[in-house]
């Protein structure tokens, strides 16, 4: 078990982390009013466009769309990287370590202090708990 302090702002990953959530409400509020949000679809063509065109992205159910700038943002081996970059450089360019993460928030308790700790148990197991700094 190791622990590290979090709670002053230079823990091991507070200068590089913004959570999901907290980017994506972030964009939204900032740019609400002058940009378009589908949700409930998904892309199936991106056309590589010219110097200064725009990006023409097909949509499941939208149809044909397009915009100034195109943000992918969901995972490495998602069908968007597939898409956009093609099959063969989508996956090479990941070399499977036989590691897997879920990374997810938990309600604060006062208990929680201002530490994470990580927890290393046999065959490759690993536990991490830390404060996410949302303390309501």
């Amino acid at each position: 078990m190791a622990s590290f302090p979090v709670g002053d702002g230079s823990g091991h990953v507070s200068d590089l982390e913004i959570f999901r959530g907290d980017l994506a409400k972030v964009l939204m509020e900032k740019t609400r009013d002058n940009v378009k949000y589908i949700f409930g679809d998904y892309i199936t063509n991106v056309d590589d466009p010219e110097q200064g065109d725009n990006i023409k992205v097909t949509l499941a159910k939208a149809g044909e769309q397009e915009y100034d700038m195109l943000i992918i943002a969901d995972g490495q081996n998602s069908k968007t990287r597939q898409i956009v970059f093609g099959d063969d450089t989508a996956t090479s360019s990941i070399h499977f370590l036989d590691l897997y993460a879920a990374f997810f928030s938990i309600p604060y308790r006062d208990s929680d202090g201002d530490w994470s700790y990580v927890y290393h148990s046999p065959r490759g197991r690993a536990m991490w708990l830390r404060p996410d700094g949302k303390q309501e």
